[in-house]
C-alpha cells in the first residue's frame, strides 16, 4: 500500500509522517485491514473518519480520499480517489490509473470511504538519506576536483561528474530493492501506471545469481570508477572503454522492462543513459587507451569486498526490520497486552489517600504512578505519562503518588513529596509545572526547593504520604516507579509510551456494558 498511502498523506500534507505511518501501519496487529488504516492515523494524531457513505453523497465528501472499489484483476481493493469535477481518477497500488464517470466509479465503489483532515501546519519534509547521499557525491566531486588543482581537464571532470550521479543512482536502486526507498525517489519511480522501480529491481529476470543480481552491478562500477580517478585521474579512459562491454546489459534490461515486466525502471534507465553517454566519451576521445590499469583493478578489489560485506549487513538489518515488526504486531495485540496486565491485591480504588490528580477522573483511561523523587526512572516513567496525556486529554488522566517512608527524616528527598503534595492541596494550577520541574527539568534539590518550597506542610499530606506507603507494601510494590492501568499494574514488558497503541482498545473495553445475567 506504500504508493497510494505515499500519495494520500503527501496531497494532505503529511508527507514527513510516511515513514511512521508504514511502520505502524505494518506492525498493527489487525494488518492490512481497515481498522489498522484508521487506528495508525489515530496513533498519529492524523484526524480521519472512516464511514459508509451513500452513493449519492459522493460530492459532498472531500476532494482526495481513499476507497474500497473493485478491480477486475484483484476483486474489490483499496484506492486513492480524486474528484474532479464530472470525472474521478482512481489510482490503485500497483499504480494502474483509471478516469472514470460519476455514474462509472458508484458501480464498482462499495461506499466505504477513509478520509483525513488537511495538516494546517507547513508539513517540512526531510530525507536524511537522500541528504545524506547527495552530500557524499558532492564531497566526493569537490575532493576530485581539488586533486585536479592547476592541472584542469574537461574531461576527466566531466567523467568523474557522471561517476557520482551513477553512483547515487545506484544507491537508490539499492534503496528501491530493500523497499527503504524515500518517498519523493518512490513517487519518481511510479509517477504512472507504466513505471515501477520495485517491480523491475525485485523480478527474477534481475537476478544472476544466489550471490549477486544486476543491482549489484551499478554500486559496483561507479564506486570502483570514483576510487579509480580520485587515485588516478587518467583512470577515465578505461572506465568508459568498459562501459562498452555494458551495453549488451543496457540492451537487456531495456527489453526486460519492455516486453517481459511492461513496467519501466526510471532509476535504471537513468543508470544505462549513463554508461550510453560514457561509451560515447570513449569512441569520441579515449581511444587511445592512455591509462594504468593497475589502479582499476586495486579499486575493484576493494570495492567489491566492501560492498559484498557491506550488502550482507544491509541485508541482515533489513531482516531484522522485518522480524521486528512481526514481533511488534504480536505485541501490539490486545489480548496479549490485555493478558499481562496484574490485577492489583489492594484495589487502587479502595485505598483511601489523596493523589496529584491530573486531566478529568471520567475519562475512560487512568494512569497512576507510584514514583520516588529520588528514582531516575520515575523520571521516565512521569515523561511518558505526561507526553500520552497531553496527546489523549479527552481520554486519559494521570493520577501520582509517592512509594517512600515518611518517617524516615533522613531521606532529603522526602521534601519533594511534601511539598508536592502540599502544592496539589492549596495551588493546584502550579502542580504540573511544579512536579514537571522536578521530574523533566530535573532541577537539583536546593533548586527546585528555593522555587517551591511551602511555607506550611498541612499535617493531612504527612498521613497521606503514610496512606500511600502502607497501600505499596499491602500490594508488595517494594520499587517504583509502580504503573497501574485502570486498577491493574501495567505489565513491565510495555513501556508506558507503548500505551498509545491501546488506547481505543481499552476505551472500548471500558464502554462495554455489562452482562448482568451472565
Amino acid at each position: 500500500m506504500s504508493v497510494i498511502f505515499n500519495k494520500f498523506l503527501s496531497i494532505h500534507k503529511f508527507s514527513s509522517l510516511y515513514n511512521e505511518f508504514k511502520d505502524n501501519y505494518e506492525s498493527h496487529p489487525n494488518y492490512p485491514s481497515l481498522f489498522a488504516i484508521t487506528d495508525t492515523l489515530s496513533i498519529l494524531k492524523i484526524e480521519n473518519v472512516a464511514a459508509n457513505v451513500p452513493k449519492d453523497q459522493l460530492e459532498e465528501l472531500p476532494d482526495c480520499f481513499l476507497g474500497y472499489v473493485y478491480d477486475e484483476e484483484k476483486g474489490l481493493d483499496l484506492a486513492l480517489v480524486e474528484q474532479n469535477k464530472d470525472k474521478i481518477s482512481i489510482t490503485f497500488e500497483d499504480n494502474k490509473k483509471q478516469v472514470l464517470s460519476v455514474s462509472s466509479f458508484n458501480e464498482i465503489w462499495n461506499g466505504v470511504v477513509i478520509a483525513i483532515e488537511p495538516n494546517k501546519v507547513n508539513d517540512k519534509k526531510t530525507n536524511a538519506t537522500l541528504n545524506k547521499t547527495i552530500v557524499v557525491a558532492l564531497g566526493l566531486f569537490g575532493l576530485f576536483f581539488l586533486k585536479q588543482g592547476t592541472e584542469f581537464s574537461i574531461l576527466p571532470n566531466i567523467s568523474f561528474f557522471l561517476y557520482t550521479i551513477g553512483f547515487v543512482f545506484s544507491v537508490f536502486i539499492i534503496q528501491e530493492k530493500l523497499g527503504s526507498g524515500q518517498a519523493s525517489i518512490s513517487k519518481l519511480c511510479s509517477f504512472n501506471e507504466t513505471t515501477s522501480c520495485e517491480s523491475v529491481i525485485n523480478s527474477t529476470g534481475a537476478k544472476i545469481n544466489n550471490l549477486i543480481d544486476f543491482s549489484d552491478l551499478p554500486i559496483i562500477f561507479f564506486s570502483t570508477s570514483a576510487l579509480s580517478m580520485l587515485l588516478d585521474s587518467t583512470s577515465h579512459s578505461i572506465i568508459n572503454g568498459l562501459s562498452l562491454f555494458s551495453i549488451p546489459i543496457v540492451f537487456y534490461s531495456i527489453w526486460l522492462q519492455k516486453v517481459k515486466l511492461k513496467k519501466w525502471c526510471i532509476l535504471c534507465l537513468s543508470i544505462s543513459s549513463i554508461l550510453i553517454f560514457q561509451a560515447v566519451f570513449f569512441l569520441s576521445n579515449d581511444t587511445k587507451f592512455n591509462y594504468n590499469i593497475t589502479t582499476f583493478f586495486i579499486s575493484i578489489t576493494i570495492v567489491s569486498a566492501l560492498w559484498f560485506f557491506i550488502k550482507h549487513y544491509i541485508e541482515s538489518n533489513v531482516d531484522l526490520q522485518k522480524t521486528n515488526k512481526e514481533l511488534k504486531r504480536f505485541k501490539r495485540n490486545f489480548k496479549v497486552f490485555d493478558l499481562l496486565q496484574k490485577p492489583l491485591k489492594v484495589p487502587i480504588k479502595a485505598a483511601i489517600f489523596s493523589t496529584i490528580e491530573i486531566g478529568d477522573k471520567e475519562n475512560p483511561i487512568s494512569i497512576s504512578l507510584a514514583l520516588s523523587p529520588s528514582c531516575g526512572h520515575c523520571h521516565t516513567a512521569f515523561e511518558d505519562a505526561i507526553k500520552l496525556y497531553n496527546s489523549n486529554k479527552e481520554k486519559v488522566s494521570l493520577s501520582i503518588f509517592y512509594n517512600l517512608n515518611p518517617e524516615n527524616k533522613d531521606n532529603p528527598y522526602l521534601e519533594i513529596a511534601r511539598n508536592l503534595m502540599q502544592i496539589n492541596s492549596s495551588n493546584p494550577e502550579n502542580c504540573i509545572e511544579a512536579i514537571s520541574d522536578w521530574h523533566i527539568k530535573k532541577m537539583h534539590l536546593s533548586e527546585w526547593l528555593f522555587k517551591w518550597e511551602q511555607k506550611f506542610i498541612d499535617i493531612e499530606i504527612d498521613e497521606d504520604l503514610l496512606a500511600q506507603y502502607e497501600w505499596c507494601s499491602q500490594n508488595e510494590f517494594n520499587y517504583t516507579p509502580v504503573k497501574i492501568v485502570n486498577d491493574r499494574e501495567f505489565s513491565s514488558e510495555y513501556e508506558m509510551e507503548e500505551l498509545k497503541f491501546f488506547i481505543s482498545d481499552i476505551e472500548d473495553q471500558e464502554l462495554k456494558p455489562i452482562n448482568l445475567f451472565n
